[in-house]
């Protein structure tokens, strides 16, 4: 396991279709990941900073969302 702060970024749904998070995006590494809604804390805006923990299994990693912290200097 691994232990990092990375930005989230959330991607919504059209307006039109009710403009709801769709997905985020974990810029943590060489290519973003995403995680589902269900798994990100709510927050206000469109980005946010996170502590995340890294599980890596036998075929894929998995992401943990541990808290919202200040964006790094």
């Amino acid at each position: 396991m691994s232990t990092r702060v990375a930005k989230l970024t959330r991607s919504r749904l059209l307006e039109k279709d009710g403009g709801g998070t769709l997905y985020f995006i974990v810029h943590a590494g060489r290519r973003p990941e995403f995680l589902t809604p269900e798994l990100v804390p709510e927050f206000e805006g469109e980005e946010a900073w996170f502590e995340i923990e890294r599980s890596r299994g036998p075929v894929w990693s998995t992401w943990k969302v541990l808290r919202q912290v200040e964006r790094p200097a």
